[in-house]
């Protein structure tokens, strides 16, 4: 069953084939940045996987950690961060892999993280969650 997720003013539309029993925490500077927090909650998916139904999104072309090219998609109209594709990294047979902002789907649908990366960049108050893997970079 597929879900849909929006952007704040709901000019943006995604959906994706179905939401995974997790999410990742992300403390890296762009999501810090993008998420006004001191982190994002991101769904992984394979690139193709992640389909625009409405909208078209505004990009900012960013580089990773890795060197690789980082695609920010976010809504030109109310700024909601969407999703991001990062080149050069694959989930199965995808050229791509797309990082999906979890607050784009309803309350009470988004999941735990099973993981936390770029922890280093973490707030020395915030807290170590328990049970999730952590990692100072992304693997």
């Amino acid at each position: 069953m597929t879900v849909t997720g929006t952007c704040n003013c709901e000019s943006i539309v995604v959906e994706v084939p179905e939401l995974p029993s997790f999410t990742v925490l992300c403390h890296c500077e762009n999501c810090r940045k993008a998420g006004g927090t001191t982190g994002t909650l991101n769904y992984v998916f394979p690139g193709d996987q992640v389909v625009l139904k409405k909208g078209t999104t505004k990009t900012v072309n960013t580089q990773g950690t890795s060197g690789g090219l980082i695609e920010r998609n976010f809504c030109g109209d109310c700024g909601s961060p969407i999703y991001s594709i990062a080149t050069g990294t694959k989930i199965g047979d995808a050229t791509a892999t797309a990082y999906v902002k979890g607050s784009i789907f309803p309350m009470g649908t988004i999941a735990p993280p099973a993981a936390e990366v770029f922890c280093r960049n973490k707030e020395s108050w915030e807290p170590t969650l328990p049970g999730v893997k952590t990692m100072q970079e992304q693997s």
